[in-house]
């Protein structure tokens, strides 16, 4: 583009990248050709031009403002159609956000393509890891992709050179065939541009989507090439489920391995390199199966591939259910369903949460259920109210606990041998009911209890949905509830639901020959999860349900298969065997093994750092990580902090970081610690995503349209069919930027007068700040705190609002059903903060686990006679052995002296679950007498004044 600014003739064009992600360096470079590459060389060649090469680029569509544009109405336009347009979104009539190209056109006294006599050429490249992504259909952070773009660069040679200069023979001898016919591609420039517009990042891409069906990127060594089997089509659309129900298509984006190595001495012959037990799994197409996958067996790969496998064998789409627990899980499965089956068959298996699925069914048959009106979900807000409506002098919260436990009481097919409840809360709980159906509402113990009752109380209508989903995939089985058991049965199993509170042991391992039987009769149903993962008693979950699977699913004559995946394809052989020993005095699959089979990775000892206090422990993991990634600031250099020799064997960007801790309370010092050397982070819990703080003073503000207000609790029914033009264009732009920095695009155009939920969000966002501002408080402290709560939640439901599009109710129920953690963003380049809790199913290269003290972990009360709950140990094990389990190359537990808990200052002491692992595995880093002194030296420090 600046060839056509003749002003610009005088001057050499060089290109250079930013050197803060050292992944990046060489994404724009300047090339030279000569003899000797010194400062002198380089100085006459940028001068005369001799032996001056040129640069290479990416190509400058990738940018988030080649073109014209407005995020929030979905509008992308050339220079020319902005000019047609006399200047104004075609969508709210306002200006939009002038692009580059915009601009240069307006500087141009050259034609388009004009280049001057003599000018260096340049090359556009597209980056090898984005290309393997785009054809692996993941992310090109993910670890498939990473660990075929290192194989290629040692076969090969640097990165530039492949995407460059290799012959493409070469590489189609040495690569997957695909991975050369998209190298030739790229260097022919036949390549798909979507251009970056208002803030969203253009798109490059090399195939179109049908292109990649089938298409083998991670082939396995030594294994004999196959064809997949070409699938059945399905039988038209869908079954109609939307995205709001909890069920449907998701943007979401895992990290469990695509494709799995084969552990070395072992077969591999099956599609897409399955290991036998993973290709025993796949081709099962008998009575119940329950799988026990030990993290890092790429447990939701084989789930999808089995879903795969049976559409191909001719069983129609729609009659696959596949549930899981997450808004993230459900949105990897689908992706990895799209990827296998292509879109339009992926469509039509439905896949969803529990929540979605009971929401769905409620939606379905709400008459039968004695609804009104098709349901919504309770927001918070309105929840609140109702509460302070029953009683003044009980806090919410209590209130809610109670009638909750009480709604569950009530739903179970013990409750007339419970003792009998308060008639109190019978009163409340009747009056609670009755305020929600007024308002056309359901809260989330509904979506599970109200479809089970419905289904137990019908038999011809469980039949109805058990004829529609002959073919049920269950995953993280191991954390059911009663009622989400109860509904499984309904739809699985006329049969009745065994009596809750007895176990029973796993069984005998499943053989790999036995799927070439012929099929028994019984429910085709898949259960797939880990006993050791069962972390989420305190919601309910009953990790006995999945110890008696056979008892339950076998009852009807069908044989129960049981398989164990036993290898691990995450984490570096030590990491494995350090959380197998902490598991073990606790497991619950008797015999467990784990296998190690990443030998591409380096293995390392588990560190073990003992600090003074929660602010050396922020401190410390502040400096490892600096420290890791080479040195992100010249003091680090110049202090000697960081060697800038140091070249680590696989480069890290903030992405591949991730801390995780028992409580979010100690987040707070950690994050403190990573802001002051600048680095970015997303901070992200296992709690509802509608009591995030912020959430509820924004959604209050989203109930005002322009012209009136529009109550979030009035039926769906009586809602207009659009909402009021919004005020504002995008989010709160002060707000903007300070969480994910990687916008999602939306391609899909919007129907003629259309409101966007993204603009109606930045609204309400920049109503409720500018009330917070105006509210007298005594504490402006506690204000600026609000506010900055507001601005953060914004953050977090932005891209959950573009990907909504102008779906209201839609973006209401996400929220409502959803987790916090389900808006973790995997593509955006910053360190993870999480709760123990909502790392589950994520993996990072590098883990850090502070807060490895007895009173963390196991978590217990701190205060003597607070009456909670006894500790329940073996869950808490459990929970640490799940965050271990996230590391797939180094992983450092962090255990402090003392701590300021509540206020208090408290001794501490490791972890008692620490002595299961061998002192051989770890490196024991830290010491706490040294570290009390230098704490103890600074605080005495003088003053200067």
């Amino acid at each position: 583009m600046n060839w056509r600014v003749s002003s610009l003739d005088g001057y050499r064009l060089v290109s250079n990248s930013d050197a803060h992600s050292p992944p990046m360096l060489g994404r724009e470079a300047t090339a030279f050709m000569l003899p000797s590459p010194d400062y002198y060389g380089i100085y006459h060649a940028l001068r005369t031009g001799d032996g001056f090469g040129g640069t290479v680029e990416f190509f400058p569509e990738e940018g988030k403002y080649h073109l014209d544009g407005h995020r929030a109405c979905d509008v992308r336009m050339t220079p020319e159609e902005t000019r047609e347009a006399g200047g104004l979104c075609p969508g709210c009539g306002k200006k939009p956000t002038i692009g580059v190209q915009h601009r240069v056109d307006v500087l141009a006294d050259r034609p388009a393509g004009y280049r001057p006599d003599g000018a260096a050429g340049f090359t556009s490249f597209v980056q090898l890891p984005e290309i393997l992504g785009e054809i692996a259909g993941v992310g090109p952070k993910a670890k498939s992709v990473t660990a075929q773009a290192a194989a290629l660069v040692e076969r090969f040679g640097p990165e530039l050179a492949i995407l460059g200069d290799v012959p493409l023979d070469d590489l189609a001898a040495g690569a997957a065939s695909i991975v050369a016919e998209a190298i030739g591609r790229l260097r022919r420039g036949e390549v798909r541009r979507e251009a970056g517009y208002d803030g969203v990042y253009g798109t490059i891409r090399l195939f179109e989507p049908d292109e990649l069906a089938g298409a083998a990127l991670f082939d396995l060594p030594r294994a004999a090439p196959q064809r997949r089997v070409p699938a059945a089509a399905g039988p038209g659309a869908g079954i109609g489920v939307g995205v709001g129900a909890g069920i449907g298509v998701g943007s979401g984006s895992g990290s469990a391995p695509l494709a799995a190595p084969a552990e070395p001495g072992s077969s591999a012959g099956g599609p897409a390199g399955l290991d036998p037990d993973q290709q025993a799994i796949v081709t099962h197409d008998g009575g119940p199966l329950l799988v026990v996958a030990g993290p890092g067996a790429g447990k939701t790969r084989v789930l999808t591939h089995a879903i795969a496998h049976r559409i191909a064998a001719g069983l129609a789409p729609e009659r696959c259910l596949a549930v899981t627990f997450t808004r993230r899980a459900r949105d990897e499965l689908r992706n990895r369903l799209t990827a296998l089956l292509g879109e339009e068959r992926a469509a039509g298996v439905s896949v969803g949460t529990f929540h979605g699925l009971g929401l769905l069914i409620l939606r379905e048959q709400f008459k039968r259920a004695g609804l009104d009106t098709e349901p919504k979900v309770a927001d918070e807000k309105s929840r609140q109210e109702i509460l302070r409506s029953l009683s003044a002098a009980e806090r919410t919260a209590a209130l809610g606990a109670r009638i909750a436990e009480a709604k569950r009481v009530r739903a179970s097919p013990l409750a007339a041998a419970a003792s009998e409840r308060e008639a109190e809360v019978d009163g409340l709980l009747a009056r609670y009911d009755a305020a929600l159906r007024e308002r056309g509402m359901v809260d989330l113990d509904d979506l599970v209890t109200l479809p089970t009752a419905l289904l137990a109380g019908d038999p011809a209508l469980a039949e109805a949905y058990r004829e529609r989903w002959t073919d049920v995939f269950v995953d993280e089985y191991q954390d059911v509830d009663e009622q989400q058991y109860l509904l499984l049965r309904q739809l699985c199993q006329p049969a009745p639901p065994a009596t809750p509170g007895t176990s029973f042991s796993l069984g005998a391992s499943f053989s790999p020959s036995a799927h070439s039987s012929p099929a028994a009769p019984g429910p085709r149903v898949c259960a797939i999860g880990d006993p050791d993962q069962a972390i989420y008693g305190f919601r309910g979950g009953d990790v006995g349900y999945f110890l008696r699977f056979a008892e339950d699913f076998g009852a009807g004559g069908a044989p129960v298969a049981t398989v164990r995946l036993s290898r691990s394809y995450r984490s570096a052989p030590t990491i494995v065997r350090a959380a197998m020993q902490l598991i073990r005095p606790g497991t619950l699959v008797p015999g467990r093994e784990l296998i190690p089979a990443r030998t591409d990775i380096p293995d390392a000892l588990v560190v073990l750092h003992a600090v003074a206090d929660e602010r050396e422990e922020a401190d410390a993991v502040a400096a490892e990580i600096e420290k890791l990634l080479g040195a992100t600031s010249f003091h680090a250099l110049d202090s000697s902090a960081v060697d800038g020799r140091d070249q680590l064997r696989h480069q890290l960007s903030f992405a591949d970081f991730a801390v995780l801790y028992r409580t979010s309370a100690q987040a707070a010092a950690v994050e403190e610690a990573l802001a002051r050397r600048g680095f970015p982070v997303q901070r992200r819990a296992h709690s509802r995503l509608a009591e995030m703080p912020g959430v509820s003073e924004i959604l209050a503000q989203l109930a005002l349209s322009g012209t009136g207000t529009l109550p979030l609790s009035q039926p769906r029914s009586e809602q207009p069919s659009s909402v009021p033009p919004p005020f504002a264009e995008q989010l709160l732009s002060e707000g903007h930027g300070c969480g994910n920095e990687t916008p999602i695009t939306v391609s899909l155009p919007q129907p003629s007068g259309a409101v966007m939920v993204a603009g109606l969000l930045g609204e309400a966002v920049r109503r409720a700040v500018a009330e917070s501002e105006r509210a007298p408080v005594q504490d402006e402290t506690h204000g600026a705190e609000a506010r900055a709560a507001m601005r953060a939640a914004a953050d977090v439901l932005g891209p959950l609002a573009v990907r909504c599009g102008s779906d209201l109710d839609r973006f209401l129920d996400e929220i409502a059903l959803g987790a916090e953690v389900d808006t973790w963003d995997p593509r955006a380049d910053r360190i993870s903060l999480l709760t123990l809790h909502a790392a589950k199913g994520l993996e990072f290269p590098v883990v850090f686990i502070v807060g490895c003290d007895d009173g963390l972990l196991p978590l217990r009360s701190w205060h003597r006679g607070s009456g909670r709950a006894e500790v329940d140990y073996a869950e808490e094990r459990r929970l640490l052995f799940v965050g271990m389990t996230r590391a797939t190359t180094r992983l450092t537990l962090l255990t402090a002296t003392r701590r300021t808990l509540r206020g208090e200052v408290t001794a501490c002491t490791p972890s008692p679950f620490l002595a299961s692992v061998d002192p051989a595995l770890l490196d024991d880093r830290g010491d706490v007498g040294a570290a009390r002194a230098r704490r103890k030296a600074r605080v005495q420090q003088p003053a200067l004044f």
